[in-house]
């Protein structure tokens, strides 16, 4: 693939490289590639209007690391958490795979998370080799705030829209969500 990568956004890639591993970075550039080989024309070659799709994740993204720096968590990290607050005793590897995010990422973020009292992890009795992950009290308290500052963020982004386009863009971006889980399960559509 040729990349069309300019030299500001390559250092913002790279980083998004460490924290999302190689596996994303390939399923990202395998829709890339093939949303410019549909012949659909935007600013950068890609599919129109895929760069906002970019933007509001970038920029949520910094919306929701600023919300849980006071924490000494990641807004990535708080994701994790709230999966694993509502799934209690979850496997780190099916929290990747729920997360669609590459295992050796999500082991460095539970690590971390661990070390500073928001997860434990102990030994699943029914597989020696593999561990359950478990909130903890403090993980408690700071969900609530992360509970809120999604809120906050999603009532930001649906300003102005009425109920009805509301409705529209959550359905079609229900259908865009389960085509892409599709494409990172390997039954990539064409």
């Amino acid at each position: 693939m040729t990349d069309r990568r300019n030299d500001s956004d390559m250092g913002a890639y790279r980083e998004h490289l460490k924290q999302h591993g190689e596996r994303h970075a390939e399923i990202h550039d395998r829709m890339h590639e093939a949303l410019h080989m549909r012949g659909r024309t935007g600013r950068r070659g890609g599919l129109s209007g895929y760069g906002s799709f970019s933007i509001i994740y970038r920029q949520g993204r910094v919306l929701h690391d600023r919300a849980m720096k006071e924490f000494g968590l990641s807004g990535q990290q708080m994701g994790y958490l709230r999966y694993i607050y509502e799934n209690p005793g979850v496997s780190q590897e099916e929290l990747a795979k729920k997360q669609f995010i590459d295992k050796g990422a999500v082991a460095k973020s539970i690590k971390d998370m661990i070390e500073k009292g928001y997860v434990t992890r102990e030994q699943n009795p029914d597989d020696k080799r593999a561990y359950c992950l478990f909130p903890t009290e403090k993980a408690e308290k700071i969900g609530r705030a992360g509970e809120e500052c999604t809120e906050k963020i999603e009532e930001m982004l649906m300003e102005g829209l009425t109920e009805e386009e509301i409705k529209t863009f959550k359905t079609l971006l229900k259908k865009i969500t389960d085509n892409m889980a599709k494409m990172l399960e390997g039954g990539k559509k064409e």
